[in-house]
């Protein structure tokens, strides 16, 4: 009885290059076809969506037809050109997201490492305080305490926590110490000391900011998916995959498989991006492995 329980520490379950088989090129050419499509159908909403996605076009609840290809809503709206909208407005709220969340947190990285002392302190307190409570419920405070009906407080709400973390991560990777040398002789003669330090890190850990603006995108999808769902992620009449599901809810009652649609194109878009960015990871030595830290859908980058 005595050997059915044996302790194991917490980083042998988790997966490595060991035992996770790397994603194959064909993978990685059919999470590229899945995003430049969902790229294609988030730029050409207008024309593709064959309705004006806020007008009430028919009866409420109508069954699919040559018309209205996925029916309609409790209002009357055309279902497929609120699913069209609604994965747009994802989509760009998890690239704004994304791109603030970079920026931010890069640019405070190198600021930070360029003046030392105080102000590099104080922004790593600010830093740990913010990056200490998870995305979900900084989208929370956003949605409830701090009510905004537009997707504008869910993209800061994101941002807070996100570029806080990619401050964490930059700080940590700016770089060797047999460069540490060249950093400090420079430190007093360079005129664009920033722009080097920003240089040298681009250089160095490009693979993996490309691979944090991915995991922010993702995570960013997965946080409004769900705050949507619950009502408090972007308000209507704009429409969103999470309120699709309620609003729609009502259906599976009556064996229509339409408010499922929405888990058909969030699902395959953020195993998309998680496949083409440990694809590029693995081809540099690198992995991309969760971490028991994190909170909720999030992964970190570890060398």
């Amino acid at each position: 009885m005595k050997n059915l329980f044996i302790e194991k520490p917490i980083a042998a379950f988790l997966p490595s290059s060991g035992t996770v088989k790397p994603p194959s090129r064909l993978g990685a050419i059919i999470a590229s076809i899945l995003l430049f499509c969902a790229f294609i159908v988030a730029c050409l909403a207008p024309i593709l969506a064959p309705f004006d996605h806020t007008l009430n076009v028919a009866p409420p609840f109508s069954i699919p037809n040559n018309e209205f290809l996925l029916g309609t809503d409790q209002l009357g709206r055309d279902s497929l050109s609120r699913l069209i909208y609604g994965l747009r407005n994802l989509f760009w709220i998890g690239l704004a997201t994304a791109i603030l969340s970079i920026t931010i947190g890069f640019c405070a990285s190198v600021t930070a490492k360029v003046l030392g002392g105080w102000v590099n302190k104080a922004l790593f307190v600010l830093a740990h305080s913010l990056s200490s409570l998870p995305p979900l419920l900084w989208g929370f405070f956003f949605g409830v305490l701090v009510y905004v009906p537009s997707s504008l407080s869910l993209i800061v709400a994101m941002t807070i926590p996100f570029s806080s973390r990619v401050f964490r991560f930059c700080s940590s990777e700016t770089m060797e110490k047999s460069q540490e040398s060249a950093y400090e002789a420079s430190k007093s003669t360079s005129a664009f000391l920033w722009f080097g330090v920003a240089g040298l890190l681009v250089r160095r850990e490009a693979t993996f900011l490309l691979a944090m603006f991915a995991i922010v995108f993702n995570t960013t999808v997965l946080v409004d998916f769900s705050l949507s769902f619950l009502g408090i992620g972007i308000q209507p009449p704009e429409p969103s995959l999470g309120r699709f599901v309620t609003e729609q809810v009502t259906l599976i009652s009556f064996g229509e498989l339409t408010p499922g649609l929405p888990l058909l194109i969030v699902i395959p878009l953020v195993v998309s991006v998680y496949t083409l960015i440990d694809y590029a990871l693995r081809r540099t030595g690198r992995d991309l492995v969760p971490s028991i830290r994190s909170h909720g859908p999030v992964w970190d980058l570890q060398q």
